[in-house]
């Protein structure tokens, strides 16, 4: 009677244990593996409308739009990493329901490459950086000055980055840039000798970005890029100081301010300036 007790603790006792360690490896399995991946991606449009009939204060009638979409796609692991952005943003505007004109253009897309250094922080990077425009734009005065490639720009660079924390990023490295210009009307306004399509420069460049939350339901994105040509006076640097705030209604409204200053000496030697606020609809599709 005791050997058959014993023999039925036994099997109970090993049917315990192993239906312990199945679901212990069930549960092990049924755990994702960490991607080294993160993504995101996000759709925007923005919109106004103002009508004027017979009002005594004055107006112009019009009607405006924009659409914007920002793709980010990060990959980390302990040595390496890579960094893929893209923006696309196009507006316009139509006045008096006959003229229209752009009021945001920009294709820009970036590729960046991290090696890790002992000081975690710091990274050796290279990165291209590839910036042009949808259309055709006009100053004040009915002049077209930029097209489709005219111009495009494109910046290889090497360097270091240090990165103390989420919010705040820099870099430093020695670049070389290419202006194309495939309109050779517009080749005087970048630099680009008349009747020719390309220029090319070899430089110093400095990025510092700065992206953080404010308040709840109110962020900061923030960007000063800078590219010195080793060839010309220091006060030729061309430099691009680029803010933006977003607040966040609900879910999908938000409403978004951008302040832009950049100074190009190939243009002018006047500081651009760019100011857009616009209320929208989100849409985070990845």
């Amino acid at each position: 009677m005791k050997s058959i007790s014993t023999i039925l603790l036994a099997v109970t006792l090993v049917f315990t244990v192993s239906t312990s360690k199945a679901q212990t490896d069930t549960t092990k399995k049924a755990e994702p593996k960490k991607s080294n991946w993160t993504r995101s991606w996000v759709a925007s449009l923005n919109g106004s409308q103002a009508e004027y009939s017979n009002w005594s204060q004055g107006g112009v009638s019009s009607v405006a739009g924009t659409a914007s979409t920002v793709f980010d796609a990060t990959y980390k692991n302990k040595y390496f990493g890579y960094t893929t952005h893209l923006n696309l943003k196009f507006g316009q505007t139509r006045i008096e329901w006959k003229e229209v004109r752009k009021t945001d253009d920009l294709i820009r897309f970036t590729n960046k490459f991290d090696y890790y250094l002992p000081i975690k922080t710091v990274s050796a990077y290279t990165e291209v950086d590839f910036r042009t425009q949808f259309d055709r734009g006009f100053n004040k005065d009915d002049i077209l000055i930029s097209n489709f490639f005219a111009p495009a720009f494109f910046q290889e660079t090497a360097g270091l980055s240090y990165k103390p924390n989420s919010i705040v990023t820099s870099q430093i490295g020695l670049s070389m840039k290419q202006t194309i210009v495939s309109d050779t009307t517009l080749s005087n306004f970048y630099g680009v000798k008349p009747g020719e399509q390309f220029r090319g420069e070899g430089g110093l460049s400095f990025v510092l970005g700065v992206k953080t939350p404010m308040f709840a339901n109110l962020s900061y994105t923030g960007t000063f890029e800078t590219f010195t040509n080793f060839l010309t006076p220091l006060n030729w640097t061309d430099y691009t100081f680029a803010n933006e705030f977003t607040g966040k209604i609900n879910g999908k409204l938000s409403t978004v301010i951008q302040l832009i200053l950049m100074y190009d000496r190939d243009f002018n030697n006047k500081v651009q300036y760019k100011q857009v606020i616009s209320l929208g609809l989100n849409f985070k599709l990845i």
